[in-house]
């Protein structure tokens, strides 16, 4: 498990991670909001915390609820597979700084969820993220 780029560990170990997210929880976060129309959904972000890092990469992941896969080979031969949240598609549409908010519109996926999280590159901190579910109202 990995909480906001920062921590990992097991999954399992749940001292671990109630540990991880209650120190996430205390770090300073660049605002993401989203808010959807009938086709499009406007991104807004706020600039990354002052005098914490000077630029971050916004990425935009388009997932499926849920799926199913039946295994043919491997430890988990014979098994029926059910998956969640897979990502379709993800991309970088921009980059933020400590300075600008940054804002845009990106086309919406019929079925999917939107999730659009800000990190550091070089697969570094998660300084902030936001999901629009499924079955989005417009206007939210």
């Amino acid at each position: 498990m990995v909480v906001d780029g920062r921590t990992e560990f097991v999954g399992s170990d749940a001292r671990s991670a109630e540990s991880a997210v209650r120190d996430a929880v205390r770090q300073p976060k660049a605002a993401v909001h989203i808010t959807t129309g009938e086709a499009a959904a406007d991104i807004e972000i706020d600039p990354l915390p002052a005098g914490r890092v000077h630029k971050a990469g916004v990425f935009v992941a388009y997932a499926a609820d849920t799926g199913t896969q039946d295994v043919l080979r491997g430890e988990n031969k014979g098994r029926h597979l059910r998956h969640v949240s897979i990502v379709k598609e993800l991309k970088q549409i921009g980059t933020l700084d400590d300075r600008v908010p940054f804002k845009t519109r990106i086309p919406l996926e019929s079925g999917a969820r939107l999730i659009v999280f800000v990190q550091e590159a070089g697969n570094g901190p998660v300084w902030g993220a936001a999901l629009m579910p499924s079955g989005h109202d417009a206007g939210r």
